[in-house]
């Protein structure tokens, strides 16, 4: 309802996150530099409750190249009555970045692991559950998870 007052009894080592319904968070693990390669996999938090969007931004992560256009932006697309996460496409490949990289998403306590794969026969690989449903769009890196 929003313009309220909420208290809120944490941990000193916590800090309360208040999130809207429909929001989709990408979280990495700690990195020590830009180009660091990491092995963990990208955290996709998805909070329901509406439909979001969410554009992720990479780019090489030092230089002046995005100047230039070296970049991109992948969408990820929850739509909520459906339970479907979309993950749009990425043509570039970037230390961190999304191609070729295992994406851990979370919905509340249902987690699955997915690896976005840069070829089209094997865009995404369900690994816990093995409930996805996966769509592919020609030979452009577009897939849907079913939650």
């Amino acid at each position: 309802s929003g313009g309220g007052t909420v208290l809120v009894e944490t941990a000193l080592d916590r800090i309360p996150l208040f999130v809207r319904a429909g929001a989709i968070l990408i979280m990495e693990k700690e990195l020590m530099y830009a180009g660091q390669q990491t092995a963990e996999p990208l955290e996709i938090r998805i909070y329901p409750g509406y439909d979001g969007t969410y554009a992720y931004y990479e780019d090489a992560g030092d230089g002046y190249g995005y100047e230039n256009g070296d970049y991109q932006i992948v969408e990820f697309r929850w739509e909520d009555f459906a339970g479907c996460l979309t993950i749009g496409a990425a043509h570039k490949i970037y230390p961190q970045g999304i191609v070729g990289r295992e994406l851990l998403i979370c919905l509340g306590d249902r987690k699955q692991c997915v690896k976005y794969d840069a070829c089209r026969d094997c865009l995404f690989t369900p690994q816990l559950d093995g409930k996805s449903i996966l769509t592919f769009y020609g030979d452009r890196n577009i897939i849907t998870v079913q939650m």
